[in-house]
């Protein structure tokens, strides 16, 4: 269990710098002592960090993405980060169409549990262009920018306004 600990510790600690050894340690704390459930949700935080952080160069399994996914729901099944995570995933990583259906039910559980974070209606938005429903990407633009004030950090502010921006190009163009 205190090995387990000490690995959470090098998978907090590196996460901003290295996300390949922050998963690693992940991965190992989680396989030493799944049980706690901040070790589980963790690994799909982990894994959407290496996702952005190697992009480019990273080629995921869908079986590993699906596992991982899984794990980290048996820590919470409605977990805003956990979902937004498998979302982008199988967007970025060109499972849109095929998981159209596993997006929708995502969604749906975004749109109960996770109304106040704009995450869940650039989502939305994004999945009602790619099946060419204008008015519910309008109306998720609409959600997004309402909500892009409850989240704290200033910095995020920018970052989300010009998602919700390309998005609403997208929307109009």
């Amino acid at each position: 269990m205190y090995r387990a600990a000490r690995l959470m510790q090098v998978t907090v600690v590196m996460l901003n710098s290295n996300a390949a050894i922050s998963l690693r340690a992940n991965l190992d704390a989680y396989n030493l002592f799944p049980w706690p459930a901040r070790t589980r949700a963790q690994l799909s935080l982990t894994f959407h960090r290496l996702m952005d952080w190697k992009r480019d160069l990273l080629k995921v399994s869908p079986v590993i993405a699906a596992t991982i996914h899984r794990i980290a729901l048996t820590a919470g099944a409605a977990a805003p980060a956990t979902l937004a995570a498998r979302l982008d995933y199988l967007t970025n990583y060109g499972h849109a169409k095929t998981a159209s259906g596993e997006i929708e039910s995502i969604l749906k559980v975004m749109r109960r549990n996770a109304t106040r974070f704009p995450g869940t209606w650039l989502h939305e938005g994004w999945q009602a262009v790619r099946v060419g429903d204008k008015p519910r990407a309008v109306v998720a633009i609409g959600r997004a920018r309402a909500v892009m004030g409850d989240v704290v950090a200033l910095g995020q502010n920018k970052h989300i306004a010009d998602q919700i921006d390309v998005l609403e190009k997208r929307v109009y163009e």
